[in-house]
């Protein structure tokens, strides 16, 4: 399989649990998101935590 093929038929497949996260290990998560490289370190993040199913399920993120 060429490289081009493999990246087209590439697939995520992912899967959830129903319980939130703790606060703690949001925060972790979030941290560490921040700490990651950036070129130039301009820092361009931006991060949106959604915990509401219903807001979840109308814009189809779950």
């Amino acid at each position: 399989m060429d490289v081009l093929q493999a990246i087209s038929n590439r697939r995520s497949h992912r899967s959830y649990k129903e319980e939130q996260l703790t606060e703690e290990r949001l925060s972790a998560i979030l941290r560490a998101g921040l700490e990651s490289p950036s070129a130039r370190n301009h820092q361009p993040w931006h991060f949106s935590v959604v915990q509401d199913k219903a807001l979840i399920s109308r814009f189809h993120l779950w």
